[in-house]
């Protein structure tokens, strides 16, 4: 468990790394467009050529990176979907084993007397007169 935990905590630093990268680039863009905006000729940077070559690349790296934080954030998602679940099972089956499990025993028709006379038949070795509550409760 310690070991699994480890493992996640150091997924989420790579993952956190990928998404500060993909931030930067992406407050590069925008000052970019910002630039674009303020009426700056887009040629007035850069001309064709490697410039231009390389923020094409750059974006398409962005948006790769933007894609595989989106998918981990899903993956996330469904595993502590899948963890919640687990939780309120494994809570449900200790309520149940809280209030006797297996073993519970109710009393037929919810009466002392019943229950004793019920006790007594089989002890003096008669046919249990509820063993029909047994087999139903199973």
């Amino acid at each position: 468990n310690h070991q699994s935990l480890q493992d996640r905590r150091a997924a989420q630093a790579d993952e956190r790394e990928q998404l500060e990268a993909a931030a930067a680039a992406a407050e590069a863009a925008n000052s970019r467009a910002a630039q674009l905006a303020a009426g700056v000729s887009p040629h007035a940077w850069a001309r064709d050529g490697p410039e231009v070559e390389a923020l094409k690349d750059a974006k398409v790296d962005l948006a790769e990176l933007l894609a595989q934080a989106d998918e981990a954030r899903l993956a996330r998602r469904k595993e502590l979907s899948k963890l919640q679940k687990e939780v309120e099972a494994c809570e449900s089956e200790n309520d149940w084993l809280r209030k006797g499990g297996p073993d519970r025993y109710q009393a037929p028709g919810g009466s002392i007397r019943a229950s004793l006379r019920r006790l007594f038949c089989v002890a003096v070795g008669k046919e249990d007169p509820f063993a029909d509550l047994d087999r139903s409760a199973s």
